[in-house]
This record gives structure tokens, sequence and C-alpha cells, in this order.
């Protein structure tokens, strides 16, 4: 306990701490980029990329998506890594009655000085391939972003215990007072005090482990991870991921999505997008969608999924994809912890009805 202490008399400066300090990782380990341009010369692309550098035993650092703009689609980019000297290497796939299937491959060279993402896409079984090229772009209704890192190094230095980590990832959203009313939401309603949460994430920890006798092996850890999902169209979502284990049967996480007007700074909300009277539809949209997504004929009891209920009720969280509405459901929200978390995706043409004519969501319906 006098370890925890010692942490708490640093409290008042660990936020300097946390600035200066670059002992694990570099503000390039971690970006968000926003990239459009063409595929061999001809089919334009919309792209979207979050790098962040895990560990120096994790390779993959990269994951985003990509849509043509010319189609309502949506294609999954994962297991990347973005390594120092600009090369990056990315695989892309898309999901059909919940299997993960791959389509391709990029696999380019960043130019740092033009802002260019220059490199060659590859068809899944290498069948063909065509060159790309990408400029990073944050025209109207895009807004430019710088990742901020925190861990147990950055706030607590060598004195930082064994055996328990904590992290936070944020990001700064440039760019007026639309952005500041944005940067103030994540520092009150998601970050709230980092380093007191910390120093009580540690303080359980070495409770516990004075309780129960175990080692600084033992691997308590917490991250707070907020990312931008979307960015365009005059909407901005961030995603905030909370996963962590503290003891006990398996870890815990959960997920939330924030999303706000570029031209207000305001969040919106279902009432903001929907027209009244909008619940009872779209909640039979989505129970028609996730039988269809899993396969299930159309009046089979979606309880046979796992769920708790034979009915979708309206989540707390949706945001806006180039192919959809996407619902999200936590664990425990619809299904036990065993089902995980689920999201549902309901094409805009089906939605269209539903949309109030003002909404800054209507672009996306186009």
């Amino acid at each position: 306990m006098k370890r925890f202490f010692t942490y708490m008399m640093l409290a008042g400066c660990l936020m300097l701490v946390a600035l200066s300090s670059q002992a694990q990782f570099r503000p390039s380990d971690f970006s968000h980029k926003v990239l459009e341009g063409k595929i061999n010369g001809r089919h334009r692309i919309k792209m979207l990329l979050n790098k962040r550098k895990r560990s120096k035993s994790v390779k993959n650092n990269l994951s985003g998506y990509y849509h043509y703009t010319r189609h309502r689609n949506y294609v999954i980019l994962s297991k990347g890594t973005w390594k120092d000297n600009g090369s990056m290497l990315i695989e892309g796939g898309i999901r059909i009655k919940g299997k993960y299937i791959k389509t391709g491959a990029f696999s380019g060279r960043w130019n740092a000085d033009q802002k260019k993402l220059i490199g060659t896409w590859t068809a899944a079984g290498g069948t063909k391939s065509f060159p790309f090229e990408l400029d990073e772009t944050y025209k109207s209704g895009r807004k430019e972003v710088e990742m901020q890192w925190m861990d147990e190094t950055t706030m607590f230095g060598e004195k930082a215990p064994r055996g328990a980590a904590v992290s936070f990832l944020y990001p700064i959203v440039k760019g007026g007072a639309v952005a500041q009313t944005i940067n103030d939401y994540i520092q009150s309603n998601i970050l709230r005090n980092p380093q007191e949460r910390a120093a009580k994430f540690i303080k359980n920890y070495l409770e516990d482990k004075k309780a129960r006798g175990f080692g600084d092996n033992y691997g308590y850890y917490e991250e707070h991870l907020t990312t931008i999902n979307t960015n365009d169209k005059n909407i901005l979502t961030l995603e905030y991921n909370l996963n962590g284990f503290s003891g006990g049967a398996h870890g815990y996480y959960n997920s939330s999505f924030t999303s706000f007007d570029l031209r207000t700074g305001q969040i919106i909300k279902m009432k903001d997008v929907f027209i009244p009277g909008f619940e009872g539809p779209v909640k039979q949209l989505i129970a028609k969608q996730m039988r269809k997504d899993y396969g299930l004929k159309s009046d089979a009891p979606l309880t046979k999924l796992g769920l708790f209920k034979n009915e979708c009720p309206l989540p707390k969280n949706f945001y806006f994809r180039p192919d959809g509405v996407a619902f999200f459901y936590n664990v425990y929200e619809i299904a036990p912890y065993v089902a995980g978390a689920r999201t549902v995706v309901i094409p805009y043409k089906k939605l269209r009805r539903y949309i109030q004519r003002k909404s800054v969501a209507k672009k996306f319906f186009r």
C-alpha cells in the first residue's frame, strides 16, 4: 500500500509526465487517416485507417475499412501492419452469414511529404493485381485528428508495478469550435480523469495481489480505446472500447458509439435521424436482417441465435457505415456473454422512408 500512496502523491503531475514521456510508444505509433483515390486508375474508393501499435511482440497495428464510391459496400480492413519506413500491408474482407471471406490485400508505401499512399491491390488467391494511389484528404465534411496515448508507464514511470497495465487511447480533433466541443466531450464523458482511474485500478490490483498472494505476472489489465469510426459527410463517430481483466472467470468488454454533427458539434441521436413512430418498423427491420445474416428462416425464433427473447429492441448504440446504419448490441444487452456482441446493418434503401428530410444523415442515404 505504501507504493500506492506514492502514486497518489504524483497524481497532480501525471498529465505532464504523460505528455513528456515516450518510454514505450511514440506519437507516430498512433494515427487516424482518411484516404481517397483510385484502384487501377478507374475504381474510386474511400478508405479509413486507424493505426495503433500494441506492443513490440504484436505485429498487427492497422485496421479500418474501405468502399467503392459507386457501390453500397463495406470491406473490412484487418491484420494490417504499417512500419516505420512507411511500408504497409493490410487484408480486406467481407462477412456473409456470419463468416469472414477474404477479398484481397493492399500493399504499398506511405509518402509523408505528399501525404499519399501508393502500391498494389491484389485479389484473394492472387488472381489479379492492380495499382492504387490514395491521397489523405480532409475536405468539407471531415475533420483531421491527432491520436494521443497514455499508459501506466507514461503516468508512473519506473514506479509502475509489474502485473498491472492500464492505458488510454483517444483523439484530439482539429479545427475550430466544433472540434473543441467534441474534444470537451471526450475529456468529460470518456476519459473522465484518466490519472485517477489508473491509480484506482492499480490500487485494486495491489490489494488483490496482497489478499490472494499471486505473483507479478498474473496479468491485470484495462484498456480504454477511443478511435474514429466514421469521418465523412459532416458526421464524425467516436468508437469507445473498454476491455480488461481483473480476476474472475473471464475478462470484460464493452463498446459505445457517439456520432457528432460536424456542422454544429451536437450529438446525433436516433430521434434526430428518424421520423416520429420509427421504433416499431425499425425493430422489425433489425429482426429481419438478423435472421438473414445468420441464415435463419423468416419465421424462425431469434432465440435460436442465443437471444434472450424473440425480438430485437432498439439498441443504445448506432452509427453510420457506407452500406447502411449499424445497430450495435453489447454483451448482455440481448444475449448472454457467451453469445458476444452483435452488429446488425440495415441498408439505407430500406430505411429511407423513415429518415427526416433535414437530418444530417440524409447524405448517407443518397
